[in-house]
């Protein structure tokens, strides 16, 4: 399913505020070209705005979820012109996503023997299931690390974020995918 964000802009977008850092709207263009893994339609202040629209929007979609953690949401999070490192593909985020969309599926499905089943509603207004959630979705990744191949993603994901279980970036990462699948609407 596709999403369109239209934009009626009547004024500027100078610069673009991460971790407490503005970058102009330049490198802010060149950046989500590289993020959202698609060409800059045009060099105005009206596209670049688009681009941070689509990936702030991601409510719904584990994938612009995990997208939106990824660059926004760690204490590394920056913005650069020429990353260094490649961020992951659409179709790599779609990889990572399935094992979020499992363990969604195993809450609602009832799975958990602590809740029952669940509906979409109950996990979102509520912290502590929110947290369960978060816990079996790391659960899930630790088991895809030690059996997948590095084309789940994941290696490129290695990139950006730790994977150690005691890393509180690592859980910080999977919360803030979960809130913004839930939230950012």
């Amino acid at each position: 399913v596709g999403v369109e964000n239209f934009i009626t802009h009547n004024g500027d977008f100078e610069f673009f505020n991460v971790n407490g850092n503005y970058y102009d709207t330049e490198i802010v263009q060149l950046w989500l070209e590289k993020v959202l893994d698609t060409p800059m339609p045009a060099t105005v202040d009206s596209a670049g705005i688009a681009g941070v629209i689509d990936l702030l929007r991601t409510q719904g979609s584990f994938a612009l979820s995990i997208r939106f953690a990824l660059c926004l949401t760690l204490p590394s999070s920056k913005v650069e012109a020429a990353p260094a490192v490649d961020y992951p593909t659409v179709r790599e985020y779609q990889e990572i996503a399935k094992s979020f969309e499992t363990e969604l599926n195993n809450l609602t499905d009832g799975a958990d023997m602590n809740y029952g089943k669940l509906s979409l509603e109950d996990i979102s207004s509520d912290k502590e299931k929110r947290n369960r959630f978060a816990s079996m979705v790391l659960e899930s990744l630790q088991k895809e690390l030690v059996t997948a191949d590095s084309g789940l993603g994941l290696g490129r994901l290695a990139k950006f974020v730790s994977f150690d279980l005691e890393d509180a970036e690592w859980i910080n990462f999977v919360r803030s995918a979960i809130d913004a699948f839930f939230d950012n609407d």
